[in-house]
């Protein structure tokens, strides 16, 4: 038999709707591959940037026994999420991640018509392994993967923070543990750096100095030791500032004196006693 015009126009309408049929099919699953990729916590945590880490804004956290539960605002894709990492990743001694927030926030509310900034808590996350988190019942669980993070106080906005860290990470800048020990001149404390031991730190103003003051000031109330000059000798918090420097003579023969030239801002870092960190220099 041969073919004739109605059967070649059924065959021409099935090949049409079979066509019509797998284009709806395709793009169904390039729209879920596409979802998937949004939903990653990577493009959450960092969108379409080629940034290596980012500094996470701690608004909340709770915890059970075992873990700690981190509410964080993503101020790069404005977005919150909810972080578990086992307490112990967030603690040292008897300080743990939930007497930092508190004890920023009360700092804070008590230092409010002082100061024009306020202390935020952040947490840093590497890039590196973030898509290994599980995502369970829309937590984020970070405790089985080798995840790299630091835990950093800083009164600055996330892209200052970054900025330091990343001049840090670049061989650019240094890190001075300074104390509340006033140094021979109005602009200096005594401190120290790793690698030299005790020096002068000259800052560039007064302001800078105070700015410091207020940092050992905050970790001594973290740690319960007020009055305390030097609260990074401790071991659980470290008051960091982060700074390209240049020495500039030795004091009386035995402090050498280190000028800071660009003053990345300063910080108060938990020493984790557990966990993968991102910067362990710190």
């Amino acid at each position: 038999m041969g073919l004739t015009r109605r059967k070649f126009l059924k065959l021409l309408a099935a090949a049409s709707l079979g066509a019509r049929i797998a284009h709806i099919g395709l793009q169904y699953l390039d729209e879920k591959e596409q979802k998937n990729r949004e939903n990653t916590l990577e493009q959450i945590l960092f969108g379409d940037s080629d940034i290596q880490f980012i500094p996470l804004e701690l608004m909340d956290v709770k915890k059970d026994s075992n873990n700690a539960y981190l509410t964080v605002y993503n101020n790069l894709t404005k977005t919150q999420l909810t972080i578990r990492l086992p307490i112990q990743y967030v603690s040292n001694g008897n300080i743990n991640i939930v007497d930092l927030l508190s004890t920023v926030n009360n700092y804070n509310q008590n230092n409010r018509t002082n100061y024009n900034y306020s202390y935020k808590v952040y947490l840093v996350l590497e890039r590196a392994n973030i898509n290994q988190a599980i995502q369970q019942n829309d937590v984020w669980d970070l405790s089985t993967s080798k995840i790299y993070f630091n835990i950093i106080i800083s009164d600055r906005g996330w892209q200052d923070v970054y900025n330091a860290l990343q001049n840090l990470l670049n061989g650019n800048a240094s890190v001075l543990m300074p104390t509340s020990n006033q140094g021979p001149y109005s602009n200096s404390l005594y401190g120290s750096v790793n690698g030299i031991g005790n020096i002068i730190i000259e800052y560039q103003s007064k302001q800078q100095v105070n700015s410091v003051l207020n940092y050992i000031n905050l970790a001594d109330s973290i740690l319960g030791t007020p009055n305390n000059p030097n609260p990074s000798s401790q071991g659980i918090l470290h008051v960091d500032t982060i700074a390209s420097i240049k020495e500039s003579g030795v004091y009386q023969n035995q402090y050498p004196l280190y000028g800071v030239n660009n003053d990345f801002g300063t910080y108060i870092v938990l020493k984790q006693r557990q966990g993968y960190e991102l910067l362990s220099n710190l």
